[in-house]
């Protein structure tokens, strides 16, 4: 993948090296703080599976690729870069990546009145840590494997 072909990752492959190390520790000292019975187990797939289940719904990843590379996009011009997606579900996506407060929505005073979407410091937060998941999977022998769907 091109964009990992850079002189310049250097630094990304140490940030993941000691992310794994640190995550270890977070995990480690969560596990050994919480009582994790049966109930909080279940509590924390459940919220995991959500999380993933929402984010990977149709259209939702393409929005946020779309708005991170274009540094944000008028409605009409996000319509236009998506190609098949339709009016309605790309405004119900958008009301809803902006009630997760992965972008924001903002009204320009202009004629007609136009609105123009942008990713929020989270959702920016979002995309960071994908890219450095999609760099280590690249980077892992992760690619190697075939992924049975």
């Amino acid at each position: 993948m091109e964009l990992f072909k850079s002189d310049n990752l250097e630094s990304i492959k140490d940030i993941i090296k000691n992310a794994r190390k640190n995550m270890r520790f977070l995990l480690d000292n969560h596990i050994a703080d919480i009582n994790h019975d049966d109930e909080k187990k279940f509590e924390e797939i459940e919220f995991f599976s959500n999380v993933l289940r929402h984010m990977t719904r149709k259209w939702y990843l393409e929005i946020l690729w779309e708005l991170t590379t274009n540094k944000g996009l008028k409605f009409n011009d996000l319509k236009r870069h998506l190609k098949t997606i339709s009016s309605r579900t790309l405004s119900d996506s958008l009301k809803f990546l902006q009630d997760l407060g992965l972008i924001n929505r903002i009204m320009q005073d202009t004629r007609p009145p136009t609105v123009f979407y942008e990713l929020s410091d989270k959702g920016n937060g979002l995309i960071e840590l994908a890219l450095y998941l999609i760099y280590f999977l690249m980077e892992s022998d992760f690619k190697s494997q075939k992924i049975k769907e």
